[in-house]
């Protein structure tokens, strides 16, 4: 949760992990080596839905379903 910055309230975002994928992410945010392809899919399962991913880059609440508005969010 610390190495990720993530909100005390955001804590079960983790729970999509089990206990093995949560040593394997945080071996990898741990280490000073380049991110292997693991570690980003184990990252990318935290962070899904999309309501989580615009949570974690601080865009707040966001729907996870895509809207006629998506595309500010590119911009």
């Amino acid at each position: 949760m610390r190495l990720l910055g993530l909100a005390n309230d955001q804590a079960d975002w983790l729970d999509v992990l089990n206990d093995a994928e949560q040593t394997d992410l945080y071996t990898a945010l741990s280490s000073s080596v380049e991110a292997t392809p693991r570690a980003i899919e184990l990252l990318a399962k935290v962070l899904s839905p999309r309501s989580r991913l615009m949570a974690f880059v601080g865009y707040g609440q966001a729907s996870n379903r895509r809207t006629v508005c998506d595309g500010l969010f590119r911009e």
